[in-house]
């Protein structure tokens, strides 16, 4: 949503979900928005001098992460900012490794 919004291009949110191997999956978000970078600086202008919005998505995701880091090591979630061949922002990249827990 966050990178979407902003973009004026035709918008694409691509969502895959794979076998790593027998015990993980991979899962990967990738969209065309504006990047990072651009979003929060368009999201700092939009609410104005002297505020600020603290995301709290990604921390939450990065703690359930290191949670399941201690059981399973080779969880992980890697978000990579994309760029076209000038250089330019074109979307955001992110890949999580989560485990294949069994029914107890």
């Amino acid at each position: 949503w966050h990178g979407l919004r902003h973009s004026s291009t035709d918008k694409k949110l691509i969502v895959r979900i794979e076998e790593y191997d027998s015990s993980y999956l991979r899962m990967t978000i990738e969209d065309n928005g504006v990047g990072r970078t651009k979003a929060k600086e368009l999201n700092a202008s939009r609410l104005g001098t002297g505020h600020s919005h603290t995301s709290k998505g990604l921390a939450l995701c990065s703690q359930r992460i290191e949670l399941l880091q201690k059981q399973y090591p080779r969880t992980r979630m890697e978000i990579v900012d994309l760029y076209d061949e000038s250089g330019k922002a074109s979307g955001t990249c992110v890949s999580i490794l989560l485990p294949v827990v069994p029914k107890r």
